[in-house]
């Protein structure tokens, strides 16, 4: 145990009950910050891109609880077998580390299988997305998402939560949101697939604009 001197005790007991105050005002309230100007609707479309929305789960756990919607986009062609998509969004950070929400819809790669950081270019905009794909004889796949974190698009969530920490212990949990695509088809049509996938996503960042700028 450390003694602490009588002439500092004062000045670090004050310190310590001025740096409580916000850490316990937190704690209690447990407040959180919408940054998106219409969150309801951002889950609520029906079309993103070329998707059709088919499925949806709502938070369970209240507010702080992710919400995802799921849909698929039709193959142009018989070459593609399927197009799947995936939004989720949530104000528990830790949701969005490694890939365990990205493995929700998709547990053919590997839960520690590591993707490429690609800079996806989506109007005046450059998307960091997560890009993950091989061939397996005949057959190809593709897997990419991206994270949007306080109204921006982030390489990663922590590292995002991190830099904003002191700014959402004073004014509140921000939402992480993932947009994810998943695609398989025949190898002669990789081009398509990847074509694909970066229509949807660029769609996706848009219908984010439409729907949560100011």
């Amino acid at each position: 145990m450390i003694a602490l001197s009588s002439r500092y005790a004062l000045p670090v007991l004050v310190l310590a009950a001025l740096t409580a105050i916000p850490i316990g005002w937190h704690a209690a309230v447990a407040p959180i910050a919408e940054p998106c100007r219409d969150a309801a609707a951002l889950l609520a479309s029906e079309q993103i891109g070329d998707g059709r929305v088919t499925q949806r789960s709502l938070a369970l756990e209240g507010p702080r609880g992710t919400s995802r919607i799921s849909g698929e986009v039709v193959p142009t062609t018989p070459s593609v077998y399927s197009m799947l998509f995936r939004i989720s969004r949530g104000f528990v950070p830790s949701t969005f580390y490694g890939s365990g929400e990205v493995h929700l819809l998709d547990n053919t790669f590997a839960l520690d299988a590591a993707a490429d950081l690609i800079g996806l270019d989506a109007g005046d905009v450059r998307l960091p997305v997560h890009w993950l794909e091989d061939t397996l004889g005949s057959n190809f796949r593709v897997r990419a998402h991206f994270y949007v974190f306080d109204g921006r698009p982030v390489e990663y969530p922590f590292a995002a939560g991190i830099a904003l920490a002191g700014r959402q212990l004073l004014g509140g949990t921000r939402p992480v949101t993932l947009f994810m695509f998943r695609a398989e088809g025949r190898a002669i049509a990789t081009d398509a697939m990847r074509r694909d996938t970066g229509d949807w996503l660029r769609a996706a960042w848009e219908h984010y604009g439409e729907v949560c700028a100011r």
